[in-house]
């Protein structure tokens, strides 16, 4: 799909800084405030993003995040309906999977390791009943949120300045990391679970699910976004705009090599816009990558090599996997209701 200049720049601006209203992102974007408004709608129906809240994992009682990935069999004796809906009661720390032929990915995010484990049997018992399961070793990385870092997570809006052919700038936010887990009230729990699970609802629609006042879900919104407990999070479609491919990657570092060996080429390796998520600890890194096809990704591919190969900041070769965006089924697309119901 061929965007216009100004769609091109409003897309850009609502992933870059999706907490601004209109008129600061037509303060920011140099257009008019009804410009702004008008092509928001136009994008908003033709399906070019989606809009999620994403909680703040520590803030939510969370130590882990957790990645998964592995081969499934391509075909399962349920349907996906009845399968998908078995995963979202069964499998509470996964929030976001997505599923091309045999390959399989998901990421979550769990209390502690015996949570964690709880889950992991789940998802095996599902698996195997649903006929997905295959005797293929599933590979599971597991960081501790506190010794880990994510310097970029989901975060689109580098790539979408190059697309359109835009210079890429932040401004205006101060992201804050709760340092402690929140112990709500019970009506902050249920407001928080109900703005998660439901995006795009308007105050008073939140109001009408919680059975409190729209200035209540008013005030304790714009409590959970200045805490940091809650941050917005506009995910374009790519594949709307000419992307073929996603790849999967998960590194084992050499233990030879502190953090701060490495941080110096990880900031190189996070030039390339196509990486649109990292997640960094000690000895294990992972991302997630969009990439126009399978010369762009294997450029890219190579860049990251020759970084982390030259100066031997691997332990062995690089595990990839490859998503074709066509073939690519998103069952749980940041479903983060999963992991912060108590």
């Amino acid at each position: 799909m061929k965007l216009t200049s100004a769609e091109g720049k409003v897309l850009y601006g609502l992933v870059c800084w999706p907490e601004f209203n209109d008129v600061e992102l037509a303060v920011e974007l140099g257009l008019s405030r009804v410009t702004v408004t008008s092509v928001r709608q136009r994008l908003t129906k033709n399906g070019l993003y989606k809009t999620f809240y994403v909680p703040d994992f520590m803030g939510a009682g969370m130590e882990l995040f957790t990645t998964m990935y592995g081969e499934f069999s391509g075909e399962t004796v349920h349907d996906k309906k009845t399968f998908l809906k078995e995963v979202k009661a069964g499998i509470k720390n996964i929030f976001y999977m997505i599923k091309s032929g045999g390959l399989h990915l998901s990421f979550g995010a769990a209390k502690n390791y015996t949570h964690l484990r709880d889950h992991i049997i789940n998802h095996h018992n599902l698996h195997h009943k649903s006929g997905y399961l295959t005797d293929k070793r599933h590979n599971y990385v597991i960081f501790p949120l506190k010794h880990t870092s994510m310097p970029k997570y989901f975060d689109y809006a580098p790539l979408l300045a190059q697309h359109f052919g835009l210079k890429h700038k932040t401004v205006g936010t101060t992201k804050k990391t709760v340092k402690m887990v929140w112990k709500p009230t019970k009506r902050e729990q249920t407001t928080y679970t109900a703005i998660v699970e439901n995006p795009t609802a308007t105050d008073q629609e939140i109001s009408d699910l919680c059975g409190v006042s729209r200035q209540t879900v008013n005030t304790l919104r714009n409590k959970f976004l200045k805490d940091g407990l809650l941050k917005p999070l506009k995910i374009p479609d790519m594949g709307k705009l000419g992307y073929q491919l996603i790849s999967f990657t998960h590194m084992h570092m050499n233990p030879h090599k502190t953090v701060e060996d490495r941080s110096s080429h990880t900031n190189e390796i996070l030039e390339d816009v196509n990486h649109v998520l990292k997640v960094s600890g000690d000895l294990e890194s992972i991302m997630l990558s969009v990439h126009k096809d399978y010369s762009s990704f294997k450029k890219s591919h190579d860049r990251l090599l020759k970084t982390y190969e030259g100066e031997r900041l691997l332990s062995d070769k690089p595990v990839v996997h490859l998503y074709p965006i066509e073939e690519t089924h998103h069952m749980l697309e940041h479903k983060y209701s999963n992991i912060i119901n108590p």
